[in-house]
């Protein structure tokens, strides 16, 4: 990210999170490299899923899930959307409470992935946009 930074590079858009331990460690890190004076905006990519066989995809597509939170979203087929959802509001929640104590100029990328999906992103960008109002 630094060489990249160097070159001209003034943001960056992270793969789709279910987790913050390793972003909140590139970003610990990447702050140690420049100062938080030069850290670039980063957005965080968040997305939705309405079916297991979304979250195969995005497996398929390189989105890590840890076995523990991939566990709970497919737990019995069923409501594999609204636990995404929960999910991603934890995941958000998170990065809120990290990045009022570090300063971080960090914004958010919501994808659907999948076409299906659409409505669940957008619902996703309404709760986001409510939550940074407060």
């Amino acid at each position: 990210m630094k060489a990249k930074m160097d070159a001209g590079t003034d943001f960056f858009v992270s793969q789709i999170v279910f987790e913050t331990t390793n972003l909140k460690q590139v970003m610990i890190e990447l702050e140690r490299m420049t100062g938080i004076e030069a850290l670039p905006q980063i957005y965080i990519s968040l997305a939705p899923a309405s079916r297991i066989r979304d979250l195969e995809f995005m497996q398929w597509l390189g989105v890590e899930f840890p076995s523990a939170i991939l566990a709970y979203l497919a737990r019995d087929g069923e409501g594999v959307s609204e636990r995404t959802f929960e999910i991603n509001q934890r995941v958000t929640d998170e990065i809120f409470y990290f990045i009022e104590k570090r300063g971080y100029r960090l914004g958010f990328n919501v994808e659907h992935v999948i076409y299906t999906n659409l409505d669940l992103s957008e619902g996703m960008v309404e709760d986001l946009k409510q939550r940074m109002d407060k």
